[in-house]
């Protein structure tokens, strides 16, 4: 059975949270997401690849998560593309499945 959108922010609510000392390895593990993303995802509707939040940050300690922005060129086109359905929060398996963590549409 799916968890409810109730379900999940109470895990992400009483989830344990760890920040750790900059990890020089960062910069390395976005580079890698990226070029699986640029792989996978249709160069047509892809604008810009970024590595963001606290990780992208030389020297900051940070949650070991690496973000990752993907600018597209049209949202509906890119849906199409990589198989979004609404209200299905894995879709992100459909570009990589190395995620580790998904997020549904807002």
């Amino acid at each position: 059975m799916e968890k409810s959108l109730e379900q999940r922010i109470e895990e992400a609510i009483r989830e344990e949270i760890s920040i750790i000392p900059y990890n020089p390895e960062w910069p390395n593990l976005y580079e890698t997401e990226a070029a699986i993303l640029r792989y996978r995802l249709p160069e047509s509707i892809v604008i810009r690849i970024e590595h963001f939040g606290s990780t992208a940050v030389l020297g900051l300690s940070a949650k070991p998560i690496i973000d990752v922005l993907v600018q597209v060129s049209s949202l509906e086109k890119t849906r199409e593309e990589i198989g979004y359905t609404e209200g299905k929060a894995d879709y992100v398996t459909a570009i990589t499945d190395r995620a580790k963590r998904y997020y549904g549409a807002a």
